[in-house]
């Protein structure tokens, strides 16, 4: 009877033991357990987050070309191409972008058409352990290589706007007047000539003289080895022609028939009479007429015609 007495005083005991610690475990401090259990669920969901593979698209990643020295890339080659990487969240966070760029080494290819596959460079891009590329639009790159050549051609001088009423240009020089070349072998043999930026001679009255004037080529594959040109445009007075009958300096009566190209003022200004005509020996020995000009117009004009 007392064994009984006892197990009853001891299953008493346990029971308040059992409900002391379900009081302490469920109703006591809730809050703080509450805040606990955020912050394990926070941590959880963070931590199966990150590690949950995850796929990027990274679009307009730079392409470069790398070619042998007697060659060039004569068509219009892609320039980027989209990739698609997979890891983990994380992982994908550190990717440099602006580190990432495709090299394609084209120095074993040789001149023709070739078509480069750009799969297996993926291995070489900059990306952090666990990333990999899993797509790459476009994934071929075609790409056309020419022998590379060098050629002179002229110069042509550009310009724009109307000289001044009554005066025209006479000449345009550029020195050099030739300059060399150098791109595909297509482009440039069917180049003949490069011309300079556009020099505005509106209004002018007098000579333009420009240095350093920058050439243009109209392929951004051809490349000018002598860039820059001097420019001499010769402006003058409008000219015109004038004809004279001049008097032999003799008793002979005759006259010397001189027709004169030049500035229009100065030749309605000369008369006749400022001309001098004499009769020398030519390299035959025979008589020849030659024309003596006044000082005013020494290198301005032009003898077209000196006859008797």
């Amino acid at each position: 009877m007392d064994l009984i007495k006892e197990q009853i005083a001891e299953a008493g005991s346990l029971g308040l033991f059992l409900k002391h610690i379900l009081r302490k475990v469920f109703l006591e401090d809730w809050l703080i357990k509450l805040v606990a259990l955020g912050v394990t669920l926070a941590l959880w969901v963070g931590v199966t987050g990150l590690s949950t593979p995850t796929r990027e698209q990274i679009p307009a990643v730079p392409i470069t070309l790398r070619t042998a020295e007697n060659l060039v890339v004569s068509n219009t080659p892609l320039e980027t191409a989209s990739i698609v990487v997979s890891g983990d969240k994380r992982r994908l966070g550190q990717i440099d972008r602006t580190a990432l760029r495709f090299y394609l080494d084209l120095t074993g290819l040789g001149p023709g058409e070739h078509v480069v596959d750009l799969l297996p460079q993926a291995d070489a891009l900059d990306l952090p352990n666990g990333v990999k590329v899993e797509e790459i639009s476009p994934a071929y790159v075609p790409v056309r290589l020419e022998a590379m050549q060098e050629k002179t051609v002229a110069v042509t001088i550009e310009t724009r706007g109307e000289l001044a009423e009554g005066f025209e240009e006479y000449s345009r020089t550029a020195a050099p007047a030739s300059v060399r070349i150098r791109g595909p072998e297509s482009a440039v043999r069917s180049l003949e000539s490069v011309a300079t930026e556009r020099i505005d001679i509106g209004g002018s009255q007098s000579d333009v003289i420009i240095r350093q004037v920058r050439l243009n080529v109209a392929s951004a594959k051809i490349n000018l080895l002598d860039p820059y040109v001097d420019v001499t445009i010769r402006i003058g007075e409008e000219r015109m022609e004038r004809i004279y009958l001049v008097p032999l300096g003799d008793e002979s009566g005759r006259r010397a028939t001189v027709v004169l190209f030049g500035p229009r003022t100065p030749l309605l200004q000369t008369q006749p009479g400022n001309l001098t005509v004499t009769l020398e020996a030519n390299e035959n020995g025979e008589p020849a007429p030659k024309l003596t000009l006044p000082r005013n117009l020494e290198g301005k004009v032009e003898v077209r015609k000196l006859s008797l």
